[in-house]
């Protein structure tokens, strides 16, 4: 029983890392330059594309799932519903990575960590018009990826056989949770800050009376993350700030129809980032700014910020930070803030980077 115990475990982890892994989040922050540049891909690129985060994502894991959805969301009669969003990883719909092939192979790693997205809102003055948005997004490398590295998955290995003897079952469980969890936590103290790069890309189109024939292309968005140690490489023997530190580094690109307009605006956004720390607790400082290519717009042609502070994890599924620089005294968060000491406080749910597991 132990042993099919053990198994199971190790397939479960297995499954959620995989599927953890669908979610490109390398060097996550929030927003730096309103409208402008963010230190990550988006999670759904075809909603960042159409300016909207919608409250229900459908994620089918299986061919007969997405058919459903994408029924749900285009009706029989050609006519795409306003409001619905979905996300696929195509691995799902294929045969499963194993672990093996995961760690060995660079195109099964970019398949297994590629995620499709699709959405649609409504035209705003035009409520029988709609917006379609198509994107995609994938880790190229990631080498925090603990799943990825051999010698972390023999370790897990090695820890849960430690808790194959307890009882009862539930005891063996909690046991190896525990012993899992705490591996993770060491080992991502020891790689958040590697080498990573991470791609993302969404167009769309508008439905005059919301049918998908007869659309106009409104446009395209490509996103582009690296992440690098602070003196180009992590190990143990090299001075702190190498082993403790992280650049970032962030281009967006955007041409697209103005929402409310037949306006073409295209633009370059861009950011790089020094971070200094561990995974729970980083100081910062960053500089982030646009340029706009063509077109009118309220921003100006060239704007440029800079911030620095810090950030820690203050429990489960709660981080705060504070700074100084534009963008902490210009109230540029979606976030809830206080004044506290004459500082901004943020508090969200993720830090503003995220190590990608």
């Amino acid at each position: 029983m132990h042993r099919r115990f053990l198994r199971s475990c190790l397939t479960a982890l297995w499954s959620a890392a995989t599927l953890a892994g669908l979610d490109v989040r390398s060097a996550v922050a929030e927003q730096t330059v309103p409208h402008a540049v963010q230190f990550s891909i988006p999670e759904l690129p075809a909603a960042q594309f159409l300016g909207t985060s919608p409250s229900k994502i459908t994620r089918p894991q299986s061919a007969k799932a997405f058919t459903t959805a994408l029924a749900n969301g285009i009706a029989a009669n050609g006519k795409v519903q306003q409001g619905f969003a979905i996300e696929l990883a195509p691995v799902l719909l294929t045969d499963t990575v194993d672990l093996r092939t995961y760690q060995t192979n660079n195109a099964a790693y970019i398949w297994a960590n590629t995620a499709i997205s699709l959405g649609s809102i409504r035209v705003a003055g035009d409520s029988s018009a709609t917006d379609l948005g198509l994107g995609v997004r994938s880790v190229l490398v990631d080498r925090s990826d603990l799943m990825r590295r051999k010698e972390f998955t023999d370790s897990l290995g090695g820890v849960l056989l430690t808790c194959i003897d307890a009882e009862p079952l539930a005891a063996a469980e909690a046991c190896a949770r525990a012993a899992a969890e705490g591996l993770r936590r060491r080992w991502t103290d020891r790689t958040w800050n590697e080498f990573s790069v991470s791609l993302a890309a969404a167009s769309g189109w508008r439905l005059p009376e919301s049918e998908v024939q007869g659309g106009e292309w409104i446009g395209f968005s490509g996103w582009g993350v690296a992440a690098l140690p602070l003196c180009g490489r992590n190990r143990p023997g090299d001075p702190l700030p190498c082993r403790r530190g992280q650049w970032l580094a962030q281009l967006e690109y955007n041409d697209r129809l103005v929402n409310d307009t037949l306006d073409r605006v295209s633009s370059v956004g861009y950011g790089v980032r020094a971070l200094f720390g561990t995974a729970r607790l980083n100081a910062f400082l960053e500089v982030a700014g646009q340029q706009l290519i063509e077109g009118e717009s309220e921003l100006d042609r060239s704007t440029s910020e800079w911030s620095g502070g810090i950030e820690f994890a203050a429990g489960d599924n709660l981080w705060i930070s504070t700074g100084f620089g534009r963008r902490f005294t210009n109230g540029a968060s979606d976030n809830p803030v206080q004044v506290i000491a004459n500082l901004r406080w943020n508090t969200s749910q993720g830090p503003r980077f995220k190590t990608t597991r």
